[in-house]
C-alpha cells in the first residue's frame, strides 16, 4: 500500500516520478560538467541594463512605489469584473494619482 492506494495502482505513477528524477539528475550532472569546462564571462553593464529593463513595467513600478497598490488581472467580460467595476471606479476617483 502507498497511503490508501494499492501498490499495483500507484506503480506507474512511481515509475514516472523515478524516471523524471533520474532525467533531472542527468541534466544536472551535464551542466555541472559544463561549468567546469567552460569559461563564463559576464558583461556587467549589459546585465544591469537588461535587469533594469525587465523591471520597467507597471506591476513592478506599483510594487516598488511604497504605496498600497491593487493590480487587476481579469478578463474584460467576466462576471467578477462586472461586480467589481463600480468599486474600482470609486477607488479610481478617490485615488486619481494611481
Amino acid at each position: 500500500m502507498i497511503g490508501d492506494t494499492p501498490f499495483d495502482e500507484a506503480k506507474e505513477t512511481i515509475q514516472v516520478m523515478l524516471l523524471q528524477q533520474k532525467q533531472q539528475e542527468v541534466v544536472n550532472t551535464y551542466f555541472k560538467a559544463m561549468e567546469q569546462r567552460a569559461e563564463i564571462r559576464v558583461n556587467r553593464e549589459w546585465l544591469e541594463e537588461h535587469g533594469r529593463l525587465a523591471r520597467d513595467n507597471a506591476v513592478d513600478k506599483a510594487r516598488l512605489s511604497g504605496k498600497p497598490s491593487m493590480i487587476e488581472f481579469d478578463i474584460a467580460a467576466s462576471p467578477a469584473r462586472e461586480i467589481m467595476a463600480p468599486m474600482l471606479e470609486n477607488l479610481g476617483k478617490k485615488h486619481p494619482e494611481g
